[in-house]
């Protein structure tokens, strides 16, 4: 695999507008963007249940 040069890369999302509108919410209720939930939600979603799945797998 090549030298990564960016640290982020920008990926369109398509997500239910029930999330969208909880997402929204909850970052009416903070000071995090809309964006910085969604990553959080990516980043634990990876820790955890993506973990159990790659184990599963391997």
């Amino acid at each position: 695999m090549g030298k990564r040069k960016a640290t982020w890369i920008l990926l369109p999302l398509r997500i239910r507008w029930d999330i969208l509108e909880s997402v929204e919410a909850l970052a009416k209720l903070t000071t995090k963007s809309k964006w910085h939930i969604i990553r959080r939600a990516v980043e634990t979603y990876m820790l955890y249940e993506g973990a159990d799945i790659y184990d599963e797998i391997i």
